[in-house]
């Protein structure tokens, strides 16, 4: 059971890798219909660029571009807008300029990789030889802190244009608090310093404008503006409203435990002290009740459980080889069908079994058995709250996805839709099953082991958290600290929609029973156990299968150090039986127990068959927010 759980982590694990790895590569295919080659060529006659600034850095960008398209293959081009350093582009809209008129144009817009938003503008038909003009409008936030210190870098025209550009002019409005502003124009990183605009600033209602014009650009030329201010004119923008999410996130985890306090908290644990296994409960059964699996360990106690009833012997002296000796052909009337089934298979024609003639071959009757087990106790837990746990962590995961790609949609544009996000759900469901594994197992985990494993899914979650904000939704979406602060919630319902699942009645009145032994395991004093060896000489072990399955064997045994304890009936062979003995069986017994779960639950192995350049966004060319270029398509 362990390996396939294992395994089961391991194929969600490189399942989310193929979904992220399938998505971004679409997202890169996308841009295989741009080309820098003479086929797409196209030129710019002119570009007209208007910048309004407000204090908190948010601007308002038109951009009427007039295109040339020279290519036997040109449909259109894609305008990169760059927001990797902190800029968030919102409300692209595109219209095609005939006269004095806005028409409709067919054009999309794309996140294409985090860096830039893409957009795609013209229709599919080729365009030889024709001149279009567009109006591209779009708000662009500044949210990079460097601004705050009263420089405002700027790129009106950035360096990623795949073409030349003719006739351009930049108008830039500005807030108050303007001081004065260096302009420089060459390729990305040059430092080729521009003065001609010192003459064109002006004043117009009452707020600072600055302009020029340039004849021609070459291909993958911009123009940068440095501009300062005195101290706090500016400071960089803000939007605290995708944080609402945040708190629509606790609401779901507060909605959560209300349903588990209020409805789903009927069947609480009242354990009640025994001495015995409770109702002939066989150690296979316990161990599958405890924590709701069969183990390799559980299907081995029946061997010890068997042999405490008298129906087989066990010969421990080949540590390696402990042998089997069977003393009943076939189990007692009333006897577990899985447990005849177990016993037939084990023994089969022949009266002696060690473990080697079970490697390979053993794991099927294992298989057999655990299915049954699980097909007797599949109602253990109320079904409703199955259901809606199921429903909290699948609507957890579906909100990482909803919640960017409705961002997209009703901040940057209609036409913006971002799949990637919901890769989310399949590691979210990781983190559910994780915490489902902790409640099921934490009547039997140690409390080391219990909070090593609350580490590593807190350490899981927060890695989660990190692959969701920085690697599926892009900045200029969401800001890394909301986003991981939406999946760190999400990954907290997840939790809690575990914790939803509540026992039915009659699991929990077997429950009680069952810890109240455990209990008695751990807690018997040293005199009542002397007086229940003196009562039966071989109580130690036929407790000792339960004790193994309820994993406290080691606290079992170490009662029993300081007290004399008779070898067990079972025992076949010659071996000593002095006082000493007692650690020595114990732990012949531990190894033997070992080898035959090994074996039983081996398996054989299998053999198997192993586009167009974009600017960079001071001191030098290149180095502002806005910008970027454009490419043919």
């Amino acid at each position: 059971m362990k390996k396939v759980n294992k395994l089961y982590f391991i194929i969600l694990f490189a399942l989310t890798a193929l979904l992220a790895v399938s998505v971004f590569g679409v997202s890169r295919n996308k841009n295989a219909s741009a080309d820098t080659s003479s086929e797409y060529r196209f030129e710019v006659a002119e570009y007209n660029v208007v910048y309004d600034v407000a204090e908190n850095c948010s601007i308002k960008v038109t951009e009427e571009l007039t295109i040339d398209y020279k290519g036997i293959k040109s449909t259109g081009f894609i305008r990169d807008i760059p927001v990797n350093k902190g800029a968030q582009v919102r409300n692209v809209d595109v219209k095609k300029v005939v006269g004095a008129e806005l028409e409709n144009v067919w054009y999309d817009v794309e996140s294409e990789d985090s860096d830039y938003v893409s957009v795609d503008i013209g229709d599919k038909t080729y365009k030889r030889g024709k001149q279009e003009k567009y109006l591209l409008s779009y708000t662009y936030n500044i949210t990079n802190k460097i601004v705050d210190k009263g420089m405002l870098p700027l790129n009106p025209i950035g360096h990623g244009w795949d073409c030349i550009i003719y006739n351009a002019s930049i108008t830039i409005i500005l807030p108050d608090g303007y001081k004065d502003a260096v302009c420089y124009v060459d390729k990305a990183g040059g430092t080729n310093q521009h003065s001609c605009f010192d003459d064109k600033k002006k004043t117009e209602d009452g707020r600072t404008v600055i302009y020029d014009e340039f004849e021609y650009l070459p291909f993958y030329t911009g123009v940068t503006f440095n501009i300062n201010f005195e101290d706090g004119a500016i400071k960089h923008f803000s939007d605290p409203s995708p944080y609402l999410f945040v708190l629509a996130g606790v609401a779901v985890i507060f909605l959560i435990v209300l349903l588990k306090l209020f409805v789903f908290n009927k069947n609480q644990l009242m354990p009640v002290v025994n001495y015995e296994a409770p109702n002939k409960t066989d150690p296979l059964m316990m161990g599958k009740l405890i924590d709701n699996k069969v183990d390799g360990e559980d299907v081995t106690s029946l061997i010890f459980y068997w042999a405490s009833k008298g129906y087989i012997k066990i010969n421990l002296e080949d540590k390696k080889e402990p042998s089997l000796i069977r003393i009943m052909q076939t189990l007692p009337e009333g006897s577990p069908d899985y447990q005849r089934i177990m016993y037939d298979r084990l023994f089969g024609d022949r009266d002696i079994v060690v473990p080697s003639q079970l490697k390979n071959s053993f794991y099927k009757t294992v298989e057999q058995v655990t299915g049954i087990v699980n097909k007797q106790t599949k109602n253990l837990y109320d079904k409703k709250s199955v259901g809606l746990s199921l429903f909290f962590v699948v609507f957890s995961g579906l909100l990482l996805g909803i919640i960017p790609a409705l961002l997209g949609i009703m901040n940057v544009s209609t036409k913006l839709f971002i799949f990637a996000p919901f890769i989310i759900i399949i590691p979210l469901m990781a983190v559910y099953f994780g915490a489902q594994y902790v409640i099921y197992n934490r009547l039997k985990t140690k409390k080391e082991k219990f909070l090593l494993i609350i580490s590593g899914l807190v350490l899981a979650s927060a890695a989660i958290c990190g692959f969701y904000a920085f690697l599926l939704v892009p900045a200029h979406i969401m800001g890394a600290g909301c986003a991981a602060a939406i999946c760190a919630v999400s990954c907290a319902a997840a939790v809690c929609s575990a914790v939803i699942i509540s026992r039915t009645k009659d699991y929990t009145e077997k429950l009680n029973d069952i810890i109240g032994f455990k209990n008695f395991i751990e807690l018997a004093e040293k005199e009542q156990l002397e007086m229940m060896l003196e009562q039966d000489p071989q109580f130690y072990y036929r407790i000792l299968p339960y004790a193994q399955v309820l994993g406290v064997t080691n606290k079992w045994e170490k009662k029993f150090e300081d007290l004399t304890v008779e070898p067990p009936q079972w025992l076949a062979g010659n071996m000593l039986t002095s006082y000493l003995e007692f650690r020595i069986i114990n732990g012949i017994i531990r190894n033997s127990l070992d080898s035959f779960s090994q074996q039983m639950v081996s398996r054989p192995s299998s053999s198997g068959v192993n586009g167009g350049g974009r600017g960079i966004g001071g001191g030098f060319s290149g180095g502002g927010f806005g910008g970027g270029g454009g490419r043919g398509r």
